[in-house]
């Protein structure tokens, strides 16, 4: 009777382990939250949509930012497909490579989005379905190269986003485990050398508007651009631009800002501000970019950013051959309005791109 009671008891936990796995693999409920900061995919930003176009949030569990499967084959070239008899998330093939590079509509309304951001999301924990890359199963790894497993969250399947990048064969700079504000990047792994050429490269870039820069090279600056070099900011009046001004401010473009309505201001130093625009923008233009495939779009935006800088400084020029007044060309130099973009933004736009390569290069 007792060996019978035992084949009876060791059949039905075999039936069980085969029904639902081991006790380990136990779908179970968790709590993640929105991750609100960027991703950036070989330098740009990286977002993720549904099958109907809509923006999806990535999320952020126990200390790591987790990704939709659906977003990590777009960016592998795979085919998603969900195997419900071997509970598999299977990406497979070659298809093209897709990547959302703009902000769309959220897939929740602003309200609901709010709650998320300050409540989080329950979501569930899939310790019982596996990921199979082209017919083999991979272990999924979390941000402290500890095993995961994928989770769901709104009927959407997630996997950690370190998995994703070692699927793509890049590099990841993963926010600490309490940074909760700082990008992911993902890139093309770039050797010690490539990197210094970037570097360089960028501050070759900053050297061209850099007031430091000029000043040793004896480049003509007017009078009252180098007035708001260096400035006591305890006493505000008549300030114009920054809201937190920059002691030694080295960017002529941010000091032509600040001078904007100086009362010393004439003709002649806003027609020398657009000289100074246009030279400098040509000079940054003319730099060799590296063949660093990490900084292309910022150097594309840098160009097309450019065109329209040097024809807002010609604009001002055009003015003061006309004969316009004072007001008039400070307003066309450096004062944006509602119905325009003025010549100083359109120089800004330029000289944000050394900035943003710089944070790519260097992953901060």
């Amino acid at each position: 009777m007792k060996n019978y009671l035992k084949k009876i008891t060791l059949t039905a936990l075999t039936g069980a382990v085969l029904t639902t796995g081991m006790s380990a693999f136990a779908v179970s409920d968790g709590q993640a939250k929105l991750f609100s900061p960027t991703i950036y995919l070989e330098g740009e930003k990286a977002y993720c949509q549904n099958a109907e176009g809509k923006r999806l949030d990535y999320l952020r569990y126990k200390n790591t930012v987790y990704v939709p499967v659906r977003t990590v084959g777009e960016w592998m070239g795979k085919t998603v497909s969900y195997d419900d008899a071997s509970k598999s998330l299977r990406l497979n093939g070659a298809a093209n490579k897709v990547y959302h590079r703009k902000h769309t509509d959220d897939a929740v309304s602003k309200d609901v989005r709010e709650k998320q951001l300050e409540n989080g999301v329950s979501v569930k924990i899939r310790d019982d379905m596996k990921l199979v890359v082209d017919g083999k199963q991979k272990t999924l790894k979390d941000a402290a190269g500890k095993e995961a497993y994928p989770i769901n969250y709104n009927n959407t399947n997630y996997i950690p986003i370190p998995t994703a990048a070692e699927l793509l064969g890049m590099t990841i700079k993963h926010p600490l485990e309490d940074d909760e504000r700082s990008s992911v990047f993902m890139r093309t792994p770039l050797t010690e050398e490539q990197v210094a050429q970037g570097k360089e490269y960028v501050d070759s870039l900053f050297k061209t508007f850099s007031y430091a820069a000029l000043t040793a090279e004896g480049v003509d600056l007017p009078d009252v651009l180098r007035a708001y070099h260096h400035l006591d900011f305890s006493d505000m009046a008549g300030f114009i631009g920054d809201p937190n001004p920059v002691d030694n401010e080295d960017s002529i473009f941010r000091l032509m800002r600040r001078s904007a309505r100086d009362p010393k201001m004439s003709i002649d130093a806003i027609k020398r501000y657009a000289e100074l625009g246009i030279e400098t923008i040509n000079k940054m233009t003319a730099i060799k970019k590296p063949d660093l495939p990490v900084l292309d779009i910022y150097y594309e935006n840098m160009l097309a950013d450019a065109k329209n800088a040097i024809a807002s400084c010609e604009a001002v020029l055009k003015a003061i051959a006309d004969g316009k007044d004072l007001k008039t060309c400070e307003d066309l130099m450096l004062m944006s309005t509602t119905k325009r973009t003025s010549a100083y933004d359109f120089c800004e736009f330029v000289t944000t791109a050394p900035y943003l390569m710089e944070d790519v290069l260097l992953e901060k």
